[in-house]
């Protein structure tokens, strides 16, 4: 460990590059105020070598949801952007872009009354500006029979493409979602999304390609376990688990320790390249998760 620091409240944590040019990356810490007081979130920017904070970002709509959830949003040399979670209970989703390394707020706007309880991730760049857009989706379904995921521009937060499920990609509900290199060929980077299907009680992974707006592969009885799609080898590898205890958890808040298997797909063949059991269910929920 090279510095300890403290801050008490963080919910969020992202890598945003050498803000303050001192030649080491820094961090941004998300801490959103309490739930159902007055008081607004902040996000600390913190120096990774002497702790100490070198800028606090705060909200213009003085919500309690700003820096529940971050993302550090890639460009072609690195860290492009950092993108704040700024609302998203039952009202609808916001969000706010800060360009990096200035910190410049280059764009604020709402992704939808539909997104609620967003779930959300970094899409490799989709519309050749040179960053990564955002994936997010609503864990619920609200009015629309089916809960909605859209791709945004992190320039400008326009929709660019909305991933409405067609004939067999539904969920009623969705529980993580990732945005992932491209794995058909198309130059397109793809969409996985864990849900209840709407016409089952099974929870289930789909890989889906914006390119086509099709789904390429069906992880049936699998949940993203929140972890990202790293490099290993000469394939990217997904981590699942088998979600009957997931979802136990959902319903349970997880309060008993259970040993879980979790396995490591290898996305050319999607065979198991390992598989490793943990003790306990907390390790399960993405750091990004705003539930």
């Amino acid at each position: 460990m090279l510095r300890s620091v403290s801050a008490p409240g963080v919910e969020a944590v992202q890598v945003v590059g050498d803000v303050d040019g001192d030649g080491a990356c820094d961090l941004a810490l998300g801490v959103p105020g309490d739930f159902g007081e007055t008081e607004v979130g902040v996000v600390e920017i913190v120096s990774s070598v002497s702790g100490q904070t070198i800028r606090t970002l705060k909200p213009r709509r003085g919500s309690t949801w700003f820096g529940r959830s971050l993302l550090a949003l890639q460009g072609e040399s690195g860290v492009a952007a950092l993108a704040v979670l700024d609302g998203g209970l039952l009202s609808g989703t916001w969000c706010s872009i800060y360009r990096l390394p200035d910190l410049e707020l280059i764009a604020s706007n709402g992704l939808g009354k539909e997104i609620t309880l967003p779930q959300w991730d970094a899409l490799p760049d989709f519309d050749g500006d040179g960053i990564d857009e955002i994936v997010v989706a609503s864990f619920s379904a609200r009015s629309r029979g089916h809960a909605p995921c859209a791709i945004f521009s992190s320039r400008k937060l326009e929709m660019l493409r909305d991933l409405a499920p067609v004939g067999e990609w539904s969920f009623g509900c969705i529980f993580a979602v990732a945005g992932l290199p491209d794995l058909d060929g198309d130059g397109i980077g793809e969409v996985a999304v864990s849900g209840q299907p709407s016409s089952s009680g099974s929870i289930d992974t789909s890989i889906y390609s914006p390119g086509n707006r099709r789904r390429i592969r069906l992880l049936a009885n699998r949940c993203l376990a929140g972890f990202g799609a790293p490099k290993l080898g000469v394939a990217h590898v997904l981590a699942v688990v088998v979600p009957e205890v997931l979802g136990k958890a959902i319903v349970t808040g997880a309060a008993e320790s259970t040993t879980v298997a979790i396995e490591l797909l290898e996305t050319n063949s999607w065979a198991p390249v390992h598989t490793f059991d943990l003790e306990s269910l907390r390790c399960f929920w993405d750091p990004r998760s705003t539930r």
